[in-house]
């Protein structure tokens, strides 16, 4: 499997669950849940190009694998909601939003998931592939 190839849909289910196995094993846990986010693994979101979110309320990662083209991609969105699971969510994401009117690429919680999501996903790629060659 290589980094940039488009992978088919079987291929997305294996590497998202893997990933976020990988998330479990080598991330820190969040400090505002006591347990592990649950991982849903969706189709497509027609309305968007939206990759993954996550739910605080619900405690809850999705992805939507039909907008991540590449086991990269997957691994990078995994990370990136996991992020956002580590994150104080319930008061300074919508305070970010509202006091501070930031959002999207200017949002700090953003950048930094992307930061963190583009710093792990190389590893959590090759653990990934260690683990579908064994």
């Amino acid at each position: 499997m290589r980094r940039k190839s488009t992978i088919s849909k079987e291929d997305k289910i294996i590497v998202c669950q893997l990933a976020y196995d990988w998330c479990v094993q080598n991330l820190s846990k969040s400090k505002f849940h006591p347990g592990y986010p649950k991982l849903y693994k969706r189709s497509k979101q027609t309305t968007s190009l939206l990759k993954g979110y996550y739910k605080e309320a619900k405690n809850l990662i999705a992805v939507y694998l039909d907008n991540n083209t590449t086991a990269l991609d997957i691994c990078e969105t995994v990370i990136h909601e996991w992020k956002h699971y580590q994150q104080d969510i319930v008061i300074m994401y919508d305070k970010y939003e509202t006091v501070y009117k930031r959002k999207g690429n200017n949002h700090p919680y953003e950048i930094s998931a992307e930061n963190y999501a583009k710093r792990h996903a190389a590893n959590c790629l090759d653990w990934i592939q260690t683990k579908l060659k064994s």
